[in-house]
């Protein structure tokens, strides 16, 4: 699609959230800058709201060691078929993250923890999930130790459960 908007000199900006697509993209940057359009992907949450976040606060660090984000909507929150299937597609296969200063494996919908969000909200359990965040973050804004992004699900029966299909996928016993 966005080469289609390039090729008849329409901008194009979409909501998509996934890795390879969004951080991709770039790759068309010139073809559009010659044809005079604007391309944009990632214009929702990830990297969109997160990344106006830490463009907004950046200036405040000498250094930014660590971007450690989540997400944990509530239990109503629609989910769409592309959304599950988007989830479903990296549960418990590897991620390539860059923590402890170098990039490495963490695997989707694992190492679950607690976070307090305070508040209403309250505490929550967070699990690895795939954001182009996790690739485009430690070059943009220089990070020395780690970039992380994990979600979490208001139930935690529904949190524990996608974590023990993460298992089962890593080991192999669930292949789709």
């Amino acid at each position: 699609m966005p080469t289609a908007c390039i090729e008849c000199s329409a901008h194009y900006i979409d909501l998509a959230d996934d890795r390879r697509f969004v951080c991709d993209i770039a790759e068309l940057d010139n073809q559009a800058k010659d044809k005079g359009v604007l391309i944009v992907s990632g214009a929702s949450s990830v990297p969109g709201l997160s990344s106006a976040v830490v463009e907004r606060y950046q200036n405040q660090f000498s250094t930014i060691e660590s971007i450690n984000l989540a997400i944990a909507p509530g239990n109503k929150a629609e989910r769409g078929l592309a959304t599950v299937e988007a989830i479903l597609s990296y549960t418990g296969h590897p991620l390539n993250v860059f923590k402890e200063g170098r990039w490495q494996d963490v695997y989707g919908w694992m190492d679950s923890k607690v976070n307090d969000f305070g508040g209403f909200v309250g505490k929550r359990l967070l699990a690895n999930v795939d954001v182009p965040n996790l690739e485009l973050f430690a070059s943009r804004y220089d990070v020395t130790q780690q970039v992380s992004f994990q979600a979490g699900l208001e139930l935690p029966i529904l949190h524990k459960t996608m974590v023990r299909m993460a298992y089962l996928s890593k080991i192999g016993l669930v292949k789709n």
